[in-house]
């Protein structure tokens, strides 16, 4: 009579041990899952910063090229100003002031075409920064396996059998004999 009893407190207790165990693994999957998803965020971000940082450098870097331009063209064209007021005949002077500007032009329209191949280059940078964050999204956030009372039951069950076969051959459940 002993035996069912020992038997279904065995499966009872597995049971019991299953289920927690189960519940505790899916709890800390969890868990890990929002410390590496935020850990996923600030890493993407501290990327985006990057980006808008170098732009901010090359666009102070493009500053800096256009006023050194700038003032080159004034000086040259002051230059060419001083020698036309000593010289009749300033359209030799006109067409290198003429020089100049289109000099300046030229450099100020580089200037600016590097500026918006480098916004083109910052916006694939953008666009594959956020696919490869997304990528990194889906897998950590894979499915968690949530505790199921059933199969827990259903393994409790089998290792209460179990341990009470075992038990049954080794003889631990014959019963003792009566001592007088």
């Amino acid at each position: 009579m002993c035996e069912p009893i020992s038997m279904g407190l065995l499966a009872v207790a597995s049971t019991a041990a299953n289920y927690s165990a189960a519940k505790g693994k899916a709890k800390a999957q969890e868990k890990q899952q929002q410390r590496a998803s935020a850990a996923e965020r600030r890493r993407v971000l501290k990327q985006f910063s990057s980006i808008r940082a170098q732009e901010g450098a090359e666009n102070r870097a493009a500053a800096v090229e256009l006023q050194k331009a700038q003032v080159a063209s004034y000086e040259a064209y002051g230059e060419a100003a001083a020698i036309d007021s000593g010289i009749a005949g300033g359209n030799t002077i006109q067409a290198i002031q003429n020089e100049y500007l289109q000099a300046l032009s030229n450099e100020r329209q580089g200037i600016f075409q590097q500026l918006a191949e480098n916004d083109i280059q910052r916006a694939y940078g953008f666009d594959s920064a956020a696919m490869q964050s997304e990528m990194n999204q889906i897998n950590i956030n894979q499915p968690i396996a949530q505790a199921d009372l059933f199969s827990s039951a259903i393994d409790g069950i089998s290792t209460g059998l179990s341990l009470g076969s075992a038990a049954q051959q080794t003889g631990l459940f014959e019963k003792a004999p009566e001592t007088t």
